[in-house]
């Protein structure tokens, strides 16, 4: 005779490992205890939604409408705010590319007239702080292109690539409030044959100064505090892949998150880590 006992075991909504068995004696004819024990809890996978201030979660694999013809008409804002992008102009809509990154989808912007337009209400109604991530793979050196642009010349805030001045395609970060040198730029090109994980982190704010920092690949790549940052307007432009000019992206989109706050530290590894791991970027 044997007693069996079963140990309760429990998850985080996730797959659990099979139970182990355990039995307790020795001979065939011994008196044991047979045990069915939990498995080791496993951690839950990151998201970007576990660090707080998550305003815009856009993922090219996830919530995008197609109009038929391969292009965006909407992508969903995945952060649980519904900051939701769109175009309903046929001729500005983005092309959806799959398989590109890792076999996932991107979104294709031609440089002209492509972009989506977010909610009037929604993510910055200041241009800091703020924390924004993006895979993505630049086509064309030499230009000067908006990823992301949040209000009009009097109170603007954009995240663009920038010819360095060799035909070759840097970060930058555009503030309309910063008087003495409106633009700050990364260390490093990006290049145009592979994809990139980049982020720019901003710690000032409407009334103070802080530090600005440019991220490529999980790296810090440029570093400099910065004047008190413009307020943006609740109805004022803010757009993907664009701006209120010419100056539109001409590339391919895989991901693109911003946080109303400057995270840093293990929270901001996790997130650049998050990416790099997801699209193996090397």
């Amino acid at each position: 005779m044997a007693i069996i006992s079963f140990k309760p075991f429990g998850g985080y909504g996730g797959a659990i490992a099979a139970p182990r068995l355990h039995v307790a004696g020795s001979g065939a004819k011994a008196v044991g205890v047979v045990a069915i024990e939990a498995p080791a809890q496993e951690t839950p996978a990151f998201t970007p939604t576990d660090v707080a201030g998550l305003q815009l979660w856009l993922d090219a694999a996830v919530g995008v409408t197609d109009d038929g013809l391969g292009n965006a008409t909407a992508w969903a804002d995945q952060s649980g705010n519904s900051n939701n992008a769109s175009q309903g102009n046929g001729s500005y809509q983005p092309a959806i590319v799959t398989g590109a990154v890792n076999s996932l989808p991107v979104i294709s912007f031609d440089g002209t007239n492509h972009y989506m337009d977010l909610p009037n209400n929604s993510v910055l109604t200041n241009g800091g702080p703020f924390s924004m991530f993006a895979v993505l793979k630049t086509r064309e050196a030499g230009y000067y292109s908006s990823l992301v642009a949040f209000g009009s010349d009097g109170d603007k805030v954009a995240w663009n690539i920038q010819d360095d001045g060799l035909g070759n395609p840097l970060q930058n970060h555009y503030n309309s409030a910063w008087d003495d040198n409106t633009d700050v730029n990364s260390n490093t090109t990006i290049g145009t044959s592979a994809y990139k994980q980049i982020g720019s982190i901003c710690a000032a704010t409407t009334d103070d100064a802080g530090v600005h920092t440019f991220y490529l690949n999980g790296a810090a790549d440029g570093a400099r505090t910065v004047a008190g940052t413009s307020a943006i307007a609740s109805d004022s432009m803010k757009r993907i892949g664009g701006d209120a000019g010419t100056e539109d992206f001409y590339g391919y989109l895989a991901e693109l998150l911003i946080y109303n706050v400057a995270i840093s530290g293990a929270d901001a590894t996790s997130v650049m880590n998050y990416q790099i791991n997801k699209f193996a970027i090397s």
